[in-house]
């Protein structure tokens, strides 16, 4: 008995770790308070395409809160700087928002979906 304890406990531990380290491309994709990132990431494109500034500030904070309750869940399957430069991202595109420019507010969009994409991989 003692043998089999000895053995089953680290196979266990290493399987549990395995599943953990990669679960963060399910984990990513899992709606939060109904709005996933992806489709957040969308509408704020729309509302910067159209000038609808005060709708994207709107959408980008909503993507910010996603975010953030996102992080929680895949910080210990996805890289730190990915997280970070993701955050830096987000940051970006409130300020291109916020001063109504549109060319760094897609900028900041597509560099935030790109890590997205890239987060968990």
């Amino acid at each position: 008995m003692r043998k089999f304890l000895v053995t089953c406990i680290p196979i266990v531990t290493i399987v549990f770790f395995i599943v953990v380290m990669l679960s963060g491309n399910y984990l990513k994709k899992t709606k939060v308070d109904n709005s996933s990132f992806v489709e957040l990431v969308q509408l704020v494109e729309q509302d910067v395409n159209n000038d609808k500034w005060e709708e994207a500030k709107f959408h980008a904070e909503e993507l910010q809160e996603v975010w953030e309750k996102l992080i929680n869940r895949t910080q210990f399957s996805s890289e730190r700087d990915e997280i970070n430069e993701l955050n830096v991202s987000l940051a970006r595109l409130q300020g291109a928002i916020v001063a109504n420019n549109k060319a760094l507010a897609m900028d900041g969009l597509y560099e935030a979906y790109e890590h997205w994409d890239q987060l968990g991989n």
